[in-house]
Order: structure tokens, then C-alpha cells, then sequence
């Protein structure tokens, strides 16, 4: 059938007119891409530095590799990115039909729960001379050698199980970083013996708590109890373990995880906190009496991982201490800086909801307590996990020392000796309890003010050299 020629006119009309539209909507993208103080240098929702505009070189210029990390800055950081970003994100999402369940990744090559056995390696954490020889941090092969954010984050992120607009991260039990980390502690107790206590929390992951165990079973991973069980039963008479599972267990109809974030609420932290007191003998304090801000739309690191918009967003629901809300914190660089306990979070922007809890993930932050005067005082050995923690410690103490050892190169053991530190609390999440890196620096820390130590190393005892401690770079 042929058209007229008045058809063949409208269609070729249509055809420029299209033509166009589309080269108009390419001029105003590249000259919107080109507003450059509106490109943005870092993500809240991905929580991660935007790509830096290059530096140009010669040699970058010569082997073309400036131009394409300008086309790496420029696409990383154009205006309303991360708007688009989630608009992609929702339409790629209404792609057929959507599963109420999702599994993400899960590929993490996990150990053995028990390779190390007591016949093997005591206590303390050392090894005969019969065993193998000892594998210091710098040996180790991807993936702990990234750079330590890095190697958490891809942990963390190895598998999630996405469910009813939840997400839970699934455990993966490394060895040597376990064994790293039960070795810091003996050692920790045993130099501090008559000067400090120590005590021990370490923190399942949400799935453990809520999901249940034949859900758990099913992910694969490693079973968080066992580990645990594993850690406490490795630990010396001289450690005071804080088990928490059946005091969250006792709670979990209540909002103790976030379903966007690998982080527990501080009502979580709460609970495990009223378990550290009957473990101390202290009165527990009511928290929920205490004056309250609440954020809401927190979209944590769940969601920066998947964007996936069948995750409810989260609501941060923070309790300022009555004692008081100031605190100081040291920075890398050493510098003092004044802050609060509790911080004002609404208009940073939906990914920074849990910042709001001041004690963050600095090198040392210090809180004195105004209405105590009898010189008691505690030091917090903690990872992110401790943020929300730590105000509820505030009541008890003089002054509350924390320590962030993923980033800080303290002299633990001087440290507690110049403070007059009375209570040491050493609380982790399990997977980070089990990040060689981590564990290693935590360990690296203890063994600085160690009499008569010679080594610091992590002692792998008995898993064969082909055997890695991860087995993936998944992010």
C-alpha cells in the first residue's frame, strides 16, 4: 500500500520534529551537567566521596587516562544525581513482577566455626611451637588488604535478604579474625588484672534476633550462636562476658534494627545495656524517660547498597542523656573539638540519621559526668555498634572514655593505667568481631603496653594455607 504524499510530508515532520527534541533535551543536559556549582562532592544515601575532578599530568595525558577519569568525575558527580539515581532505581523496578523476598549476593566463603580448639591454642590466644607459624596482618592476601572501610563494608554487604521492606545482612565466620579478637581481650584482661574489669558484648546481627532459625538456616552463612558460644567459651576466667542474646530475644517484637541499616536502635542498645548492668550491679536507668528527638526517613546503608525501594525507610529515635549532652572528641589529626552526645540530625539529609549520636567514629571521645565526683571512670573499646550505646553509660561513671580503635593507634594499656580506668567494655558487632583488619588492629592496640610480649601477630593455628580467610570481593 503506498502513502500520499501529504502522509509522507506528516511523517517526515514527525521524524524532525523528534529529531529535535532529542538533540534539545541533549543540549540541556550537557549544559546542565556543566553548572558546576551545583555538582555535588559527596552521597549522603551511598555515604561515600564522589569522584575528585583528576589532576592533569603529562603522562595522563599522553596515555588518554585524564580524559577518562574527567568522564569518571563528570558522570559521578552530576547535578541531582542521586534523584535520578532512585528514579532509575524505581523504574527498574517495575520490570515485571517484584518478589516480596530477595536474596543479594551471598557468595562469602565462610570458615569453620571451632578450627581452633583449645587443645590447639589456650586461652590467651597462644600457640605451642609445634603449630604453624604465625601470619601477621601484612601477609595477608586480598580482600583484607583494602583499605579498612573498604574490607567492612564489603563484609557487611557480602549477602542481604531482603523481606517485607527489611533487609538483614548474613554472617560469614572468618577465623583468624575471630581468633584476633579473642586474643586481644585475654591479653587486654590479663595485663589489667587488679587494675581493671573487663567486660565483653558482642552483638548479633539483626536476622539473628528476628528471623527465625530455620529462615536462618536456609540463607546459608554461619550460625551467629555458635560463634558467639565459640568467642565466650575461648574467653579467660578474667572476662566478663555480657550475653545479650536472650535479653534482645525477649524484645524482638520491638524496634531493635533498623530495616534500611546494618545498626541497631538505641532501644536495641538499651536492652543491652540493662544486661551490662545486672552483670555490673548497677540500677539500670530508665531511657525512655529521658527527652527524646526523633529523625525520620533514615535510608541507611541497606538501602545505599541495593536502592531498592521496597525497604521501609527508618525512623532514628535518639535519648539525650540528663547528665548532661557534652562531650569532647579527639580527632586523627589530635585535634580537641566540643560537641554533644546527642546532635541535631534533621537537615542533614536522609542517609545521616544515625549520626545523630555524637559518639561517633572517632579516635577518643571523652564525656564527664557533672553530677559524679567519686573519680569513677570507664573506657569503651567499640566500633559503630557503641554509638548509641554509650549515653546510656554516662550515669554511672565520672568520666566515660570511648575508644574507636578501627580508627585510633592508642596504647590501650597505658591508657588505662593514666586514666584510672576501673570498667572496660569491649562491645562489637559479630561480623566486625570477625574483619581480620579490624580484629588486627584491635589486637595491635593491646599488645603496644604488653610486658614481655614479642610478637603481634595473629596466630593461625590450624586452617591450611590454601584455605583463605574470605573468599570474596563482593560489595
Amino acid at each position: 500500500m503506498t502513502m500520499s504524499r501529504q502522509n509522507r510530508r506528516t511523517i517526515s515532520n514527525y521524524r524532525h520534529i523528534a529529531v529535535l527534541a532529542c538533540m534539545a533535551i541533549m543540549a540541556l543536559g550537557l549544559l546542565f551537567g556543566l553548572l558546576f556549582f551545583l555538582r555535588p562532592t559527596t552521597s549522603t544515601i551511598e555515604k561515600r566521596e564522589l569522584t575528585a575532578f583528576p589532576t592533569p599530568t603529562f603522562s595522563s595525558f599522553i596515555d588518554g587516562s585524564f580524559f577518562t577519569d574527567v568522564s569518571l568525575w563528570y558522570a559521578d558527580t552530576y547535578p541531582l544525581r542521586e534523584p535520578m539515581v532512585g528514579a532509575a532505581q524505581s523504574f527498574k523496578n517495575l520490570y515485571g513482577i517484584q518478589p516480596e523476598v530477595k536474596l543479594i549476593g551471598g557468595n562469602f566463603a565462610a570458615d569453620e566455626i571451632g578450627a581452633h580448639s583449645d587443645s590447639s591454642s589456650d586461652a590467651s590466644g597462644e600457640t605451642s611451637a609445634s603449630q604453624k607459624e604465625a601470619t601477621t596482618f601484612d601477609e595477608v592476601d586480598a580482600p583484607e588488604a583494602k583499605p579498612m572501610q573498604e574490607a567492612m563494608q564489603e563484609q557487611l554487604m557480602a549477602g542481604l535478604y531482603l523481606k517485607n521492606g527489611a533487609a538483614y545482612n548474613i554472617y560469614y565466620f572468618v577465623d583468624e579474625g575471630v581468633e584476633a579478637y579473642i586474643k586481644a581481650i585475654n591479653s587486654l584482661a590479663d595485663e589489667v588484672a587488679g587494675e581493671a574489669e573487663v567486660y565483653s558484648m558482642l552483638i548479633p546481627n539483626g536476622g539473628a534476633v528476628l528471623l527465625d532459625k530455620s529462615e536462618l538456616d536456609a540463607l546459608g552463612g554461619s550460625d551467629q550462636n555458635q560463634a558467639i558460644e565459640y568467642v565466650f567459651g575461648r574467653l579467660s576466667d578474667k572476662v566478663h562476658p555480657v550475653d545479650i542474646r536472650s535479653t534482645l530475644n525477649s524484645h524482638k517484637d520491638e524496634y531493635l534494627f533498623f530495616r534500611t541499616d546494618h545498626h541497631w536502635t538505641q532501644l536495641g542498645a538499651y536492652y543491652a545495656y540493662t544486661k551490662f548492668c545486672e552483670e555490673r550491679g548497677f540500677e539500670a536507668q530508665d531511657m525512655q524517660s529521658w527527652e527524646s528527638m526523633d529523625f525520620d526517613d533514615f535510608l541507611g546503608t541497606f538501602y545505599s547498597e541495593t536502592n531498592d525501594p521496597s525497604l521501609v525507610a527508618d525512623t532514628v529515635h535518639a535519648y539525650i542523656p540528663p547528665q548532661t549532652n557534652d562531650m569532647v572528641f579527639t580527632d586523627t589529626d589530635g585535634s580537641e573539638t566540643e560537641s554533644h552526645v546527642i546532635n541535631d540530625v534533621t537537615d542533614w539529609g536522609p542517609g545521616t540519621g544515625y549520626y545523630c549520636y555524637g559518639i561517633g567514629d572517632y579516635p577518643l571521645t571523652h564525656v564527664s559526668n557533672p553530677e559524679l565526683t567519686d573519680g569513677s571512670a570507664c573506657l569503651l573499646l567499640k566500633d559503630s555498634y557503641g554509638n548509641c550505646f554509650a549515653p546510656e553509660l554516662i550515669g554511672h561513671y565520672q568520666d566515660l572514655w570511648v575508644i574507636d580503635y578501627r580508627y585510633s593507634d592508642t596504647d590501650i594499656c597505658a591508657f588505662v593505667r593514666e586514666h584510672n580506668i576501673d570498667d572496660i567494655i569491649i562491645e562489637n558487632n559479630i561480623t566486625i568481631a570477625s574483619n581480620i583488619q579490624v580484629t588486627q588492629s584491635l589486637l595491635d592496640q593491646v599488645e603496644k603496653g604488653l610486658t614481655g610480649t614479642a610478637e603481634q601477630t595473629v596466630e593461625n593455628t590450624e586452617a591450611p594455607a590454601e584455605n583463605p580467610t574470605e573468599a570474596s570481593d563482593e560489595n
